[in-house]
Formats: structure tokens, sequence, C-alpha cells
């Protein structure tokens, strides 16, 4: 975990900022993009006269054009409204759900919202990818999806997918050992990649790394593609940089309260 006066463990280091461009820039073309652009256009100028399903059901288009070669798509659903979050992620049914107040707001914080929780979906799959054992354990994802990503594992020249998924896995491993011994992977000693991890000797670092390997990197990934996909919106970050985090928590700070965004 981060404390003061002690070295940032290395799996806690930021990436480079180029990884994420590159990353982006890898599975997003200018074919892609200007494909995108023109089904937004179309969207946006009727988005507040849709209701939620109608929203939901244009959302899926976007995932036809942009992640369909990547990860299988997340079921879309609406929730209670509630206080906590927009949307979740749930890997055990592979779905996104959004409460129906926040399907209410405008187009650009909407898709914002939708390509950070679809990045989760991606980084799940990638991870799933890199290590199937490992990744199963805890990413409870529904058989189709797990069968999928078993007969697809990263290719070893793939270095940014392979860079991302590893952290995705180490940050949702951390999380879940964190919870206690009923935790599904409580005390295993597993391989990630390459060496080994003691889960049990790395309790402690649980939310650091979730909200570094797992939220904050996602959150990486959608401010990067909402740029080159929407250059002339605002782009609002629901978590705050790496940096940002690693220097509140040294500074003491809790890190469900550090993980916010100024």
């Amino acid at each position: 975990m981060l404390q003061k006066g002690k070295p940032i463990p290395e799996e806690l280091q930021p990436p480079r900022p180029e990884v994420y461009k590159e990353f982006v820039a890898q599975i997003f073309d200018q074919e892609t993009i200007q494909e995108f652009r023109d089904q937004a256009l179309r969207v946006q100028t009727d988005w507040n006269y849709f209701n939620a399903q109608n929203k939901l059901n244009l959302l899926k288009t976007f995932h036809e054009i942009l992640f369909a070669d990547f990860f299988p798509m997340p079921a879309s659903k609406t929730t209670y409204n509630r206080v906590d979050a927009a949307a979740l992620f749930y890997s055990s049914e592979w779905s996104m759900s959004f409460t129906e107040n926040f399907l209410k707001q405008n187009f650009d914080l909407v898709f914002k919202v939708w390509l950070h929780e679809s990045y989760h979906g991606f980084m799940h799959f990638l991870s799933l990818r890199l290590n199937y054992t490992t990744a199963a354990e805890v990413i409870q994802a529904p058989p189709a999806i797990l069968n999928l990503a078993r007969q697809y594992p990263i290719p070893p020249q793939e270095k940014i997918a392979i860079t991302l998924a590893k952290r995705n896995l180490i940050g949702t491993l951390d999380r879940a050992n964190s919870q206690g011994p009923t935790a599904p992977v409580a005390g295993m000693r597993v391989s990630v990649n390459s060496g080994y991890m003691d889960l049990k000797s790395r309790a402690g670092m649980g939310w650091d790394s979730y909200y570094l390997n797992v939220e904050i990197l996602v959150e990486n990934l959608t401010e990067v593609s909402f740029k080159a996909l929407l250059p002339n919106a605002r782009f609002r970050r629901s978590y705050t940089t790496a940096e940002k985090y690693i220097q509140k928590r040294l500074n003491g700070i809790a890190p469900a309260w550090a993980r916010q965004d100024d």
C-alpha cells in the first residue's frame, strides 16, 4: 500500500501516458473514428427525445463500431436510481447497468460513462486472455465469455495489451484479497504473466491497487478515447489521475477520498 516515507511498489507506479495513447491508436483507426462520429451526430440530434431503452439500444451500436473486434458486447440494462454510482459493470453477468435518472443526462456525459464501463469489460476480457486460470478465479464471467477468452490468448508481441491486462488483473486480485479470508483468491500464490505473487502478503494493498490498476487505468483509457472520438466535447474525469491519487495517499488521505477528482 502507499505510505509516506516508504517506496512506491513497482506495480503501483503509473504506466507512461504514451501507453494509453498507443493502445487507443491501435484499436481506433481513422475509418472507425469517422464511422463513430457519423453515427454520434445522428444520435445527438434527437438524444433528449429518446426513452431509456432507446438510448441503451443506441449505445449498443457504438459497441459494434468501436469494440466488436476486441471483446464480447456486454448486455445493457437499467437499474434503480442510486447515489453512489451512475453505472456499473458486472463481470458475473457480463452486463452494464445504468440508472434511469442518469440516462436523462446529455449525450456526451452518458457516452463518457458508457465508454468507461465498456473499458472495464475490455480490460477484464484481456486479463482472461492473458492468464485464464488466474483471472477466471476472480473475474467470474459467464461460461461463454470464459470459453471465448481461453481460445484467444494474447500474442506475446502485443506488449501494450499485456501491460494493461496485467495491471487490471493485479488490481482485481488485490481488491479481492483485501476483502478477507472468504475472498475467492485469498492465500493463493499465482503467476501473473511472469513471476509469482503471494496474495496473502499483499492484503494491505487492495484498494490502492484497485483504484490505480483498475479504475484509474480505465479512466485514462476513457479520456484518451473520448478526446479522439469527440475532440470538441468536454471531458470530465470521474477519477483523479494516478499522480494525484498517489500524492493524496502519501499525504494521508484515505483511498476512497483520494480517488476523487478535484
